[in-house]
């Protein structure tokens, strides 16, 4: 009866430690689509140079290192607001991904001008509210108090 005690607790256990590094795991794949969206927004305006590229490589890489890899920031992320936030910015950013990947690729290959009639300003403009319209979504809920169960 203790050995099944004693494995019913190591499994749950485990399972808790695995929902910790899910919470973890979303958080930084939201603040990745966060990264992500603004440079696509930006690469519609300007061209980007590969070593803005290549920074923002790097910080995404770190930021994997430092709330997965360590557990320096555990008590940080150990919120529900947390939580909250990585869910659904990992919903949401991906849904807003694949549309804006498929809405610029079916807008016109002409150049970003200021036109109504323009395509690639007007995607821009929707995406860059949808964007807005996220970003502040997700910090609410990140800042949000929840009630403790």
């Amino acid at each position: 009866m203790a050995n099944e005690k004693n494995r019913r607790h190591k499994r749950n256990k485990a399972k808790k430690e695995m929902a910790f590094i899910n919470t973890k795991a979303s958080f930084i794949a939201g603040i990745v689509v966060i990264i992500t969206v603004i440079n696509d927004v930006v690469g519609l305006i300007i061209t980007i140079p590969f070593w803005v590229d290549l920074i923002e490589a790097i910080v995404c890489i770190l930021l994997l290192f430092l709330f997965i890899g360590t557990k320096k920031y555990d008590n940080l992320l150990k919120t529900k607001g947390v939580e909250k936030f990585g869910d659904f910015l990992t919903v949401i950013g991906s849904f807003i991904f694949l549309l804006e990947k498929g809405a610029l690729s079916v807008a016109s290959k002409e150049e970003l001008e200021l036109s109504i009639y323009n395509d690639k300003l007007s995607i821009l403009i929707v995406f860059v509210v949808f964007g807005i319209a996220i970003i502040v979504g997700s910090f609410s809920l990140l800042i949000h108090e929840y009630p403790d169960e």
